[in-house]
């Protein structure tokens, strides 16, 4: 028999395959209902909502951890110290007053160095303020007055001045007499000295008719 003839044999054979499975209408409508219930429990099923704590529960947590912490460094701390020999643990108590003495002379030092600064340079005369000058020039003025309670002082008509060496101002006062009577005056003030600390105020006062 040649080839061809074998093959249109072959061709003629009816295919062999595996039989269909055929189901039921009970057991379509079965796998259907379990399905859409599998379907529907999926959806009823959320994600699990996250916790969120207040800033006060947060810190109120973050205290308990953090106490828990300590108390658990202190258990082994204990365990540790229990398990050294009696001089080990002299030694470690010394070492312990060593650095604490240590702690203490450092923050006296430091204390002192501050405490023991340089006080600040005194102002120069010529770099205290036109107030300042005022200030100086109508204390000076109401000493000279018969009754310095009395004194009303009157601004002048220029500002205080600062000639390289020395301030000077002129300024007006209004007060009474012995007599209780009210005297208008005008006073000339100067103001010498190195610094502010050894300020000096001289003033000379003019009655005003």
């Amino acid at each position: 028999m040649s080839d061809d003839e074998q093959f249109g044999r072959n061709s003629q054979r009816p295919s062999e395959t595996s039989p269909e499975v055929t189901l039921s209408d009970a057991d379509k409508a079965r796998i259907r209902a379990e399905e859409e219930y599998r379907a529907q429990m999926r959806a009823q099923v959320a994600p699990p909502t996250p916790v969120l704590l207040t800033k006060k529960q947060e810190q109120a947590a973050t205290k308990a951890q953090t106490s828990m912490d300590v108390a658990e460094m202190n258990r082994k701390n204990l365990e540790r110290r229990a398990a050294l020999t009696p001089k080990q643990r002299r030694t470690e108590n010394l070492r312990a007053v060593a650095v604490l003495a240590v702690l203490i002379l450092g923050l006296a030092f430091l204390f002192r160095s501050c405490s023991t600064a340089a006080p600040a340079a005194p102002l120069p005369l010529s770099e205290i303020s036109r107030g300042t000058v005022t200030t100086l020039c109508e204390e000076s003025a109401q000493e000279r007055l018969k009754v310095p309670s009395s004194a009303q002082f009157v601004a002048g008509q220029y500002e205080p001045y600062f000639d390289g060496t020395k301030w000077m101002y002129v300024g007006g006062v209004n007060a009474e007499n012995s007599f209780g009577a009210a005297i208008r005056n005008q006073f000339l003030c100067t103001v010498t000295g190195e610094t502010y600390n050894d300020a000096r105020a001289i003033t000379n006062l003019i009655p005003l008719p």
